[in-house]
């Protein structure tokens, strides 16, 4: 069995230009205010999240005609 893995340890260490989210949905003031504050402070500078449209525009609160559409399984991505 595989051991667990931290995204914020990982983020933690830095080392990072950029880094890709691809999810179902997501709750995007956690992210701004938690993920990406602490991507931007360890040096990673590119920053994409992509996520299904119907679920973003929930998240927004806009009708998900405004939004284009991308349907991605869950993935965490960073590269240096």
């Amino acid at each position: 069995m595989s051991e667990a893995v931290s995204i914020l340890e990982v983020i933690k260490r830095g080392g990072y230009e950029a880094s890709l989210i691809t999810t179902y949905n997501a709750t995007l003031p956690f992210y701004e205010e938690v993920l990406l504050r602490k991507l931007v402070s360890a040096g990673c500078r590119h920053n994409v999240v992509l996520m299904d449209r119907q679920q973003c525009a929930v998240s927004w609160g806009v009708k998900p005609l405004d939004l284009v559409r991308l349907d991605m399984p869950t993935r965490f991505c960073q590269l240096g």
